[in-house]
């Protein structure tokens, strides 16, 4: 009996250590799971390098979004469109014209659906910058890729 406990034991202690599959989960910026905000910067115009972990179970593609929803009026912005999950990052530029703010985060989703969510990152801070920012609108040929909700 006490082989069959010990035998018991160990097998939940195993279970228990060994790490879960997780789904689609950003490294950098750091994950909203792992962290509310983090003491990250952007100004408009810099290049964002993003990365992240995925499982085969996750979706082919994504895009990524620039969200605000914390300030009146909440905004998201498309930043990458059709992402390749298994590459493991992507990059864009922070687009001149949104808003200065600290809880800017970046949010995975379904295409343009902005309903169903991948994944998101912690907030962090956009700011102003006084070099010239020109980025061009990355998907002109995409409806609504600026919005932000007013009443």
């Amino acid at each position: 009996m006490a082989g069959s406990l010990l035998r018991s034991f160990l097998i939940v202690a195993l279970a228990i250590s060994c790490p879960v599959a997780q789904a689609i989960q950003f490294n950098y910026p750091k994950s909203a799971e792992s962290a509310y905000s983090v003491n990250l910067s952007f100004l408009k115009g810099d290049t964002v390098n993003v990365t992240w972990d995925s499982v085969a179970s996750d979706p082919e593609k994504f895009s990524l979004y620039l969200w605000e929803f914390v300030n009146y009026p909440p905004a998201y912005e498309l930043v990458a469109y059709n992402v390749e999950t298994e590459a493991g990052q992507a990059s864009f530029k922070v687009p001149c014209h949104i808003e200065p703010s600290s809880n800017w985060q970046i949010t995975m989703i379904e295409g343009t659906n902005v309903y169903v969510l991948y994944g998101q990152t912690a907030r962090f801070k956009i700011e102003s910058s006084k070099r010239v920012c020109d980025v061009p609108e990355p998907y002109p040929e995409i409806c609504s890729s600026s919005s932000s909700y007013d009443e």
